[in-house]
């Protein structure tokens, strides 16, 4: 395994995005009402509806792939403001990531709202669900607020799966249940997306009547499953006396 870029949002000054990324007008840096968990910067939605930012580099590892964010949204804190869709995603596989009229990826999501975890596939535009999973995140995690959820999404050839880790270390369990084993909460066999595309990631606040910039994200981490490989350094034949008996 080996990383093909993380992103802690820290170097660079509020509210730019580090060169490398694309992304659309509701992404900045900043610190919002959420701790972000490497100081100064967190990555901020500042829209209030959909916007993606992706790494402007694809894989080179033909889609063997995990992406992995921690997520957050302060609404939680009270039991108030939390609109439908208030979303956090990571994205793997994705061709034209900057369109959601025609993008393609595999997405894994975690609905603040609804207290789910979805897997789709997106192909041309049109999601299709795989797989959709309760989660206890409104108890005991919910109501604390600016809790961070570790979302990672592993693309290795036709099995795609999700796992979830809580606030105090604990995974969610593919009961929706949180346990101490670390586990893949959604497993799946698709094979509608494949090959080499690039990750990113794609937040919603939700919010009706509320001031945007609730949905926050920290620690984003792109890995190739595969390992990387050796360096094979050839020794003209007149220069390897040293290398004989």
């Amino acid at each position: 395994m080996s990383v093909i870029t993380s992103q802690n949002w820290d170097g660079v000054t509020a509210p730019v995005l580090p060169s490398g990324w694309h992304y659309d007008g509701g992404f900045a840096t900043g610190t919002g009402l959420a701790i972000p968990l490497s100081s100064p910067n967190l990555l901020v939605s500042v829209d209030s509806s959909e916007s993606t930012a992706y790494y402007l580099a694809a894989d080179s590892s033909g889609g063997q792939v995990q992406v992995s964010a921690a997520f957050t949204s302060e609404s939680i804190k009270g039991g108030f403001g939390l609109g439908v869709n208030t979303v956090g995603s990571v994205i793997a596989r994705a061709a034209n990531p900057a369109s959601p009229t025609t993008r393609t990826c595999y997405r894994a999501t975690i609905d603040f709202f609804a207290g789910q975890i979805l897997l789709d596939k997106i192909v041309g535009g049109t999601a299709t669900s795989l797989h959709i999973l309760g989660a206890s995140l409104i108890a005991p995690y919910g109501y604390m607020g600016g809790q961070w959820f570790t979302l990672q999404l592993i693309c290795n050839g036709t099995a795609i799966a999700v796992n979830l880790e809580s606030p105090d270390g604990l995974w969610l369990q593919t009961d929706g249940t949180w346990g101490a084993s670390q586990v893949n909460c959604i497993s799946v066999t698709d094979l509608s997306v494949s090959g080499s595309g690039y990750a990113g990631l794609v937040m919603n606040p939700g919010i009706s009547g509320e001031s945007p910039g609730d949905v926050y994200s920290d620690n984003f981490l792109f890995e190739s499953l595969l390992d990387p490989k050796p360096q094979t350094i050839i020794v003209p034949a007149k220069h390897a006396w040293w290398l004989r008996d």
